[in-house]
C-alpha cells in the first residue's frame, strides 16, 4: 500500500468515534445477521469495495486492550494478513491497521477494532477495504457511523462469551469466562487473614493527557500479596487457587517502619508503599449517603474523549449506577475539514457532524436500563453486595478511606461528589 493511503487511514481512524449518522451512509448496505449474530455491512464505489463485520457484544472481565490483543493477530479467513500493534484511540476504543492479500492476489487494507460499551460488554469488529488512498479517506469515517450504535449499546444485548470464527483459538476462550477463583459464598478469605489493602497512585500519560491512575494491593498475613483486588468479594475469593494460577500477579511483602516493601515474584524491584495508604473495610450493615464518581480523559491530535462513571448510595439501602461521556474530534484541514461529536449516557446518544459545506446530527434512545443499574445494597467488612432490580446479584470487594471521601468500586477509586456537582 502506498504511504498516502496509510496516512489518510490513520487520521480517519483517530477520529473513529466522532462520526455517526441516523441511518446507514449512502452506498452502504446491510445483510441480515447470520446464525451467530454477526452483522455484515458492505460498500462499493466502482471497483473499490469495503466489508465491515460487527460481532455480538460479549461479557468479559479483561481490560479492553488485553481482550482485543487476543483477537488482533488471529488469522483472517480468505486472506494473507498482518496487523500493526494496537493503538488506544480513546478509553473506550482500540484499533489496529493491517495489510493483506486476497485469494486473487489483490492488496487490501485491514482494520480490526474493539470498543467497550458504557453499560457493559465488549464489541469486536473487523473490516476489509480496497487499498486505495482516496477510497479509504471516504470509507473509513463512514464505517464509524455504522459501528457507533454497537459501541454505545444501541444494538443487541450482551451475549455470553463464546469463541467466534475470527477470534482466538478455542483453547484460550476461558479468558472471557467469569473469574475462576471463587469459593462458595463466604468461604474465601477471612478478615483475620488480611493484613491490609494498600492504595498507591501515579501520574500516567493517556494519549496526550496526563491522568492519575490508582493501584491497589491485597496483603495477606502469611506474607504474600496480590497486585490488584480480585473482581469478587474477598470473602468469596479463593486466594490459594489464585496464587497457583496467577503467579505473575503475586509476590511477598515485608514491613519496615511506616512502609510496606512489596516484591513481585520473579522480580528484584522493591515497591515501597506507605502504611498510611491502607484502606478500611466497611462496618457491618453500614449505610452510605452520596454519589461517588471517577472521570477519565484521553486525547490525541485529532480528538478528545471524556468519560464518567458513578454510583449513588442512600441511607435507605438503595443504590444507582450511571455512566456517560463525550468525544469531540476533527479530521482534515481548511475547506476539507470535518468535525464531529458524540455524547452518550446509559440510555441515549446524540451526535453531530459538520464541515464548511454541510452538517447534521442524530440522536437515539432505547429502553431504560435502570433495573440493571439500580437496586439494594449491603456492606459488611470487605464485601459490597448489590442486588439489582433486574434480579442480578453482584458481590464485590469494598474498601474506603476513613472519612468515606474515596472508595473502591469496579476496579477504580471513586471520589465523593460535592453537592451540586456532577
Amino acid at each position: 500500500m502506498s504511504s498516502p493511503a496509510r496516512c489518510s487511514c490513520t487520521a480517519a481512524l483517530a477520529a473513529l468515534t466522532c462520526f455517526t449518522a441516523a441511518a446507514l451512509p449512502a452506498g452502504w448496505t446491510a445483510e441480515p445477521a447470520d446464525g451467530s449474530g454477526v452483522h455484515v455491512y458492505r460498500h462499493s464505489r466502482g471497483s473499490q469495495q469495503a466489508e465491515l463485520r460487527i460481532y455480538p457484544a460479549e461479557a468479559g472481565a479483561q481490560p479492553l486492550m488485553a481482550w482485543f490483543e487476543a483477537r488482533r493477530l488471529a488469522p483472517l479467513p480468505g486472506y494473507r494478513s498482518s496487523f500493526k500493534p494496537a493503538r488506544q484511540a480513546s478509553p473506550m476504543l482500540v484499533l489496529a491497521n493491517g495489510e493483506g492479500v486476497d485469494a486473487r492476489g489483490r492488496a487490501v487494507h485491514l482494520v480490526r477494532m474493539a470498543c467497550q460499551r458504557p453499560q457493559g460488554g465488549l464489541v469486536f469488529a473487523e473490516a476489509v477495504l480496497s487499498a486505495d488512498a482516496g477510497y479509504l479517506k471516504q470509507a473509513v469515517p463512514e464505517m464509524a457511523s455504522v459501528l457507533e450504535p454497537a459501541c454505545v449499546g444501541q444494538s443487541a444485548a450482551v451475549a455470553p462469551p463464546a469463541p467466534t470464527a475470527h477470534a482466538k483459538p478455542a483453547a484460550r476462550a476461558a479468558d472471557d469466562a467469569p473469574y475462576a477463583h471463587v469459593t462458595p459464598k463466604g468461604q474465601g478469605l477471612k478478615t483475620g487473614e488480611i493484613e491490609a489493602v494498600l492504595r498507591e497512585w501515579r501520574d500516567e500519560r493517556s494519549g496526550m493527557t496526563m491522568q492519575v491512575r490508582t493501584y491497589y494491593h491485597l496483603l495477606l498475613k502469611d506474607g504474600s500479596y496480590r497486585k490488584g483486588l480480585p473482581p469478587v468479594a474477598l470473602e468469596d475469593f479463593d486466594a490459594a487457587a489464585a496464587r497457583r494460577a496467577e503467579g505473575d500477579t503475586w509476590g511477598r511483602w515485608t514491613r519496615e517502619r511506616g512502609q510496606y516493601h512489596l516484591v513481585r515474584t520473579g522480580s528484584r524491584h522493591v515497591n515501597k508503599v506507605s502504611a498510611d495508604t491502607a484502606r478500611q473495610p466497611a462496618r457491618r450493615d453500614e449505610k452510605l449517603e452520596g454519589t461517588w464518581a471517577v472521570h477519565t480523559a484521553y486525547s490525541t491530535a485529532w480528538s478528545v474523549a471524556r468519560s464518567r462513571r458513578d454510583i449513588q448510595f442512600g441511607h435507605d439501602g438503595r443504590f444507582a449506577r450511571s455512566s456517560g461521556g463525550d468525544v469531540v474530534g476533527s479530521m482534515g484541514a481548511g475547506a476539507d475539514a470535518v468535525a464531529g461529536s458524540v455524547t452518550h449516557d446509559d440510555d441515549s446518544s446524540a451526535a453531530t457532524i459538520g464541515s464548511s459545506t454541510a452538517g447534521g446530527g442524530s440522536s437515539r434512545r432505547r429502553a431504560s436500563t435502570l433495573p440493571d443499574r439500580s437496586g439494594s445494597y449491603r456492606l459488611d467488612g470487605y464485601t459490597l453486595e448489590l442486588r439489582y432490580d433486574s434480579g442480578r446479584v453482584e458481590r464485590l470487594p469494598f474498601v474506603a478511606t476513613a472519612d468515606r471521601d474515596a472508595l473502591y468500586f469496579g476496579g477504580e477509586e471513586l471520589s465523593r461528589v460535592k453537592p451540586g456537582k456532577r
